[in-house]
């Protein structure tokens, strides 16, 4: 559970934190009736850093399962405006191009769970032993309905199936062949402008 911090329209409202952390993930919110108390594997502060989620998370142990042959998700699931984009991908790109532009780059410390699982993938695969095969595909889930963000001419929603050979797969998803942390990124890109504008 990450729980991010008041943002500036908050702020400006004058909006009070409800949120109490008693460690041990264990979290409480305050409401008007009584308390209600809330227990997690881990739960990451507002202070907490994208590098503090990442290497805490779980996100390593998926990609080192994955190294081994297991089939592994990363999935971030709230409500809109809690967090989500910024603790997988860090601030909107549209930033990081205006920054570029500026000669400025952007802050590392800010860069998502992605961009570092990335980094922490190859670096990995390098070290495994035998030929590795990096596969990325780009899907976004919005009202029960997937659509594929790398080919935006695509039937619009594509059909989950499962089989005895591949289990749950999502039907004509489009798959890219990557072989390095460019490759992953521009995926990444592509996805985030396909997403922006359906």
């Amino acid at each position: 559970m990450t729980v991010r911090p008041l943002n500036s329209q908050e702020q400006n409202r004058n909006d009070t934190f409800c949120a109490q952390f008693h460690g041990g993930g264990r979290l409480e919110i305050q409401n008007f009736n009584q308390p209600k108390q809330f227990g997690y594997n881990v739960v990451f502060e507002p202070e907490a850093s994208q590098e503090d989620v990442f290497d805490n998370s779980g996100m390593k142990k998926l990609i080192d399962m994955a190294l081994n042959g297991y089939a592994c998700t990363a999935l971030a699931f709230g409500q809109t405006g809690s967090g989500k984009t910024h603790t997988m991908t860090g601030p909107p790109q549209q930033l990081y191009e205006e920054e570029f532009e500026g000669g400025k780059h952007p802050d590392p410390d800010m860069v998502g769970l992605m961009q570092r699982s990335f980094t922490y993938l190859l670096q990995q695969a390098e070290s495994v032993a035998g030929n590795k095969v990096i596969r990325a595909s780009y899907l976004e889930i919005y009202n029960e309905q997937v659509i594929d963000l790398l080919n935006p001419n695509q039937k619009r929603y594509l059909q989950v199936r499962w089989s005895k050979n591949k289990g749950f797969y999502v039907e004509n998803l489009f798959v890219a062949e990557c072989e390095s942390v460019d490759d992953l990124m521009a995926v990444l890109e592509e996805g985030q402008l396909s997403s922006l504008s359906i």
